[in-house]
């Protein structure tokens, strides 16, 4: 209350319009930073993924002979709950950004989220 009464008192001083602004501006800056670092655990976890999902595909096709169209085609999204009921996965990874994990021409899974932003990078 007794701020209040000073501030009515004197009025809004040009100490308080600098202390606003900077609370503002450090606002934004923490802000600023959670982005980033959100972005990039996610990135990091879709990674992790990718990889656990390539190794389990690597792991099936040395297991099966026969071709792996069953699980995914080129381009299009990989059935990863018929790896985990081969027990080739522990969970069904899931991209943290809502990517969906897709297989290339190279035969390995790619995120339509994350490859598109790591190769704009370069």
């Amino acid at each position: 209350m007794m701020i209040f009464n000073c501030i009515r008192k004197r009025g809004i001083t040009s100490n308080t319009y600098a202390i606003f602004l900077l609370i503002i501006l450090f606002s934004l800056l923490v802000y600023y930073q959670f982005d980033i670092i959100s972005g990039s655990v996610s990135g990091i976890s879709c990674r992790h993924s990718r990889k656990k999902i390539n190794e389990s595909l690597d792991n099936l096709r040395s297991r099966k002979e026969k071709d792996l169209n069953f699980i995914s085609e080129l381009y299009k999204p990989v059935k990863l709950h018929i790896l985990y009921e081969e027990k080739l996965l522990n969970y069904v990874p899931v991209c943290p950004q809502g990517g969906i994990y897709k297989l290339n021409e190279n035969g390995k899974v790619y995120c339509t989220i994350h490859n598109i932003m790591e190769e704009s990078k370069y």
